[in-house]
């Protein structure tokens, strides 16, 4: 995969002329797309990713829909989500969680790990992962996704005290896609976790190392994107037209 991807690079300055020889290799990584639907896959992830902006785009053009026309970005994290590396870890009680919270909405969302690091003083481990959901809910109003997400707020715990474990926004217009690929994206980021004096946590992000970079893509090849995927209602039609998307030339 990574050598087909410099080879699509090289060439890429050079079409037309080329066109025919990137055609091919487009084919070829449309091929291990279809075969390899992981999380670890970047093809399969772009593919998933455009499939959803098409039918969001068409569906959200309904003029019977409530709220914000372009939908509304929600984020939601429970600390009982998490797991060590190669650790045991229930799946379908994280997609449970978290559809829990959603339940009776349109939505459509992927499940995502934060890497936290330098953390033995806090879990004991040198890194974790946290798995929270950011998903697009539309079709709704304001004051009903702000309801549900202070509901959340109430019932769920935070990794850290001083942040929500739900939050949403109103989706710009013209920036649906922007949305959509950073939920469909790789974890970019590595949090460091620790201890202050009063014993209260505190967070700190940047970008992800090299090193721990290939530690995420090696825990992403655990899962395909079905079990990444999560939606409701309108949005259930919507994931399973995607995911065919992925495995179809």
């Amino acid at each position: 995969m990574r050598r087909l991807r410099k080879a699509m690079k090289r060439q890429h300055a050079r079409e037309p002329r080329n066109r025919p020889l990137l055609d091919e290799l487009r084919g070829r990584l449309s091929s291990l797309a279809q075969e390899e639907a992981f999380g670890h896959n970047l093809f399969a992830r772009y593919r998933l990713r455009d499939s959803i902006f098409r039918q969001l785009r068409s569906e959200m053009r309904d003029p019977a829909s409530q709220g914000n026309a372009d939908g509304y970005f929600v984020t939601i994290c429970d600390r009982r989500t998490t797991s060590d590396f190669d650790g045991p870890i229930d799946f379908r009680e994280i997609r449970k969680i978290y559809h829990g919270h959603l339940l009776n909405m349109n939505f459509i969302g992927m499940i995502e790990p934060a890497l936290y690091v330098s953390c033995q003083k806090v879990f004991g481990v040198d890194r974790r992962l946290h798995y929270h959901l950011h998903a697009i809910v539309w079709n709704c109003t304001d004051r009903l996704i702000q309801d549900r997400c202070a509901n959340i707020n109430d019932e769920l715990l935070p990794m850290v005290s001083y942040t929500e474990t739900a939050n949403w926004k109103p989706i710009s217009p013209g920036t649906l896609r922007t949305v959509i690929e950073y939920i469909g994206k790789l974890p970019a980021e590595q949090t460091q976790i620790w201890k202050r004096p009063s014993e209260r946590l505190k967070q700190q992000s940047r970008q992800i190392n090299g090193i721990n970079s290939v530690r995420v893509l090696r825990e992403m090849a655990n899962f395909k994107l079905d079990d990444l995927l999560l939606s409701g209602r309108r949005g259930l039609d919507i994931a399973r037209r995607a995911l065919r998307d992925v495995r179809e030339d």
